[in-house]
């Protein structure tokens, strides 16, 4: 193994990491929870990690900062910090 990803194994991996998380989201009892969207966000993102951090890794293969790869998260982190020092 060199550490490196190739674009072939990040694009084969790509279908299974993005199925994944919405499998799981849909399969759970959304009823139970009091606010849905903010759970069922929650999930897809502990559920998307495996694919966020194979982006990562390849940004960084590409010479790239693979902190790239958590920008989409940051709006919804900010949200969350938002809504903890207001209520």
């Amino acid at each position: 193994m060199s550490g490196r990803a190739t674009r072939s194994e990040l694009w084969w991996f790509f279908p299974l990491g993005l199925a994944v998380p919405f499998l799981v989201a849909s399969q759970l009892n959304w009823r139970s929870f009091e606010i849905m969207g903010i759970w069922r966000i929650l999930v897809v993102m502990i559920a998307a990690q495996p694919l966020t951090s194979a982006m990562s890794r390849r940004l960084h293969d590409v010479g790239e900062d693979g902190q790239q790869a958590y920008y989409p998260y940051m709006p919804l982190i900010m949200l969350w910090i938002g809504y903890i020092v207001i209520f």
